[in-house]
């Protein structure tokens, strides 16, 4: 090998290293970031960003509005959460009923929560009916999310 080859040589094997490192670097000060959405009767609470699941779940109940009615129904991480409502009437009163779905986008999420809602059911007059069909309510994610 000729003294020019072996210089380029000595200069590509430190560049790649860095490289290298530099990859394996970033990939490590990437922590992973938690989200939950929770709902009640009449409410959601959202919650993202947060170091642990069990975090995010207490903020995502928090945010609910009422602790001892409010459920965990989505926990992601380094994902999006989607929370999809349809409004029923019956004869005591109308409500919402909620679906839940992560994915790795928000577009994702939403489609997931939307397929999870499934057809818009048949309303049978005098026992309930739908007043509004299903939406997404709303979609979170984690500052990381893809």
């Amino acid at each position: 090998m000729s003294l020019l080859g072996k210089s380029a040589l000595v200069a590509v094997i430190p560049a790649a290293a860095a490289l290298v490192v530099a990859g394996a670097g970033s990939a490590q000060a990437e922590e992973d970031l938690y989200g939950a959405i929770a709902v009640r009767t009449k409410g959601v609470g959202e919650a993202t960003d947060y170091r642990t699941q069990k975090e995010a779940d207490a903020a995502a109940v928090k945010a609910c509005g009422d602790a001892g009615l409010c459920t965990v129904l989505a926990r992601f991480y380094n994902q999006c959460g989607s929370v999809v409502e349809r409004d029923i009437a019956w004869p005591l009163g109308t409500g919402p009923q909620y679906w839940t779905a992560t994915g790795a986008t928000a577009a994702e999420a939403s489609a997931n929560a939307m397929r999870m809602a499934g057809l818009e059911p048949i309303s049978v007059p005098g026992v309930w009916w739908v007043v509004r069909p299903a939406f997404v309510l709303d979609t979170i994610c984690t500052s990381n999310a893809g």
